[in-house]
């Protein structure tokens, strides 16, 4: 880490979350909460929105946060706003995703808000409203925090010296899937990760959170193939309020390919693999693909049109 370990030491020696509260973060019941089908000109369409997010500071993200009063009058956010004031103070924003590790509300609430962006789960909405709400001066108050937090994780670990660093190998993610689901993820197929989303290195942690699942409902566990050298997912060893969790925070804008879906696991799990698509592998696919169309300038035109809005 560009930090010292040591910084976070003190806040987390043998600490260790219930059962339940784990499987809040590190499994989900709605797939579409997570995450939405792309195809070309979504990729497009977020390559053009990374580059353009706003330039906050960690001050600014931390005054916005500190002032919503969703998050007032809430003892679940008394360590967060340390963590929030280290941040700030010390303009490190290692401190800044520590406090998204801490057992509270702030995450839960950020990535409910960050998931109903889009209420109708369309990708042109979603990065509208998103594209619409961050390009906005930092100071305009209809920007709603959860996009300030967002913006800065997202600036800061494509910084370069960030102390925030990614993590290569296979991160895992327990969840429930309909069949309904199921159907619409065929291999080959593009999705963008909608909010910040908890992974584990270790396997059995997200088998284990994705068992018993409700009538009708499947356990599956989603394999994040992280091979190359990235800036989807945060490695949060040395930050985490909770090391012995092992976690791979992927974060919001990532985009995966569906490589494998296997349902013949004799423990009942369906496996889905989701492979990493780092800057230059989407553009080398999008630029191939675009000339391989018919019409490639209807996909310019399309993602322009409403990118410019």
């Amino acid at each position: 880490m560009g930090c010292s370990s040591s910084l976070f030491v003190s806040h987390k020696l043998n600490r260790s979350r219930s059962f339940n509260l784990l499987k809040n973060r590190y499994n989900s019941d709605s797939i579409q909460n997570e995450f939405i089908l792309t195809g070309w000109t979504g990729i497009v369409s977020r390559i053009e929105l990374v580059k353009r997010l706003p330039d906050c500071t960690i001050k600014d993200a931390v005054d916005k946060i500190k002032a919503t009063d969703e998050l007032q009058n809430d003892k679940s956010m008394d360590k967060v706003y340390i963590g929030l004031e280290r941040a700030q103070s010390e303009s490190d924003i290692t401190h800044l995703v520590y406090a998204y590790t801490i057992e509270s509300n702030f995450y839960r609430i950020l990535n409910r808000k960050l998931s109903n962006l889009s209420v109708s789960n369309n990708l042109t909405e979603y990065l509208t409203a998103m594209f619409i709400k961050t390009n906005k001066n930092h100071n305009d108050k209809t920007v709603d925090w959860p996009l300030y937090f967002t913006s800065i994780i997202l600036k800061g670990v494509n910084s370069v010296g960030s102390p925030l660093k990614c993590f290569c190998g296979r991160t895992y993610r327990g969840l429930t899937i309909t069949q309904h689901d199921l159907a619409l993820y065929k291999v080959n197929s593009l999705i963008i990760q909608k909010t910040f989303s908890s992974s584990s290195k270790l396997r059995s942690m997200a088998e284990a959170f994705a068992q018993q699942p409700e009538f009708g409902r499947m356990p599956a566990l989603f394999i994040f193939i992280m091979d190359v050298t990235n800036t989807l997912c945060i490695d949060l060893a040395g930050i985490s309020e909770y090391p012995n969790e092992e976690e791979v925070l992927i974060l919001p804008l990532s985009i995966f390919m569906v490589t494998k879906i296997d349902q013949t696991k004799p423990n009942g799990y369906i496996e889905i693999e989701l492979k990493a698509f780092t800057s230059e592998e989407l553009l080398e696919s999008t630029i191939s693909q675009m000339f391989s169309m018919t019409t490639p300038i209807n996909l310019i035109e399309s993602t322009a049109n409403y990118l410019d809005h």
